[in-house]
């Protein structure tokens, strides 16, 4: 798993899908995360699934966007640790300036020893960078600020 705690007073549905899928990839039958009080159990293979009570609410809805975060700005799909380029020695995907279309990445974002791609959710130009390099980012965290 990365560096990143995983909060699980903020679990959402993505993060859990990354847990499913990380027990998939690492052929586990069971995991279970203990933060403080709360702690999340999954099982497969027909084995009982264990959520407790203090993080209920979280697992069964999907977090919502964060509601003070502008339409210009790019912001973080998930929990990890944002990275601008695809390298060290590489140039950051995108910069102050840079022109980019819907789909681009934009970043990537290690989660639990996996790298994901950022893509831009619009077009437009990088008007600043919110993230420094190899920075841990929260879902919904602004990355990027994007003019029209």
């Amino acid at each position: 798993m990365s560096d990143t705690p995983l909060s699980l007073t903020k679990l959402n549905y993505k993060e859990l899908t990354q847990l499913a899928e990380f027990m998939e990839k690492m052929g586990l039958t069971e995991v279970e995360v203990l933060q403080g009080e709360a702690s999340v159990r999954l099982c497969r293979n027909g084995s009982p699934q264990t959520v407790h009570p203090a993080a209920v609410k979280q697992v069964e809805t999907p977090e919502p966007e964060p509601k003070n975060t502008p339409k210009n700005m790019l912001t973080a799909p998930m929990v990890g640790t944002f990275y601008r380029a695809g390298s060290p020695e590489a140039e950051p995907y995108v910069k102050p300036g840079d022109k980019v279309k819907k789909g681009e990445i934009v970043g990537i974002i290690e989660a639990m020893k996996t790298m994901n791609p950022v893509e831009a959710e619009k077009a437009g130009v990088i008007k600043e960078v919110l993230i420094d390099n190899a920075q841990p980012i929260e879902f919904g965290e602004p990355l990027f600020v994007l003019e029209d």
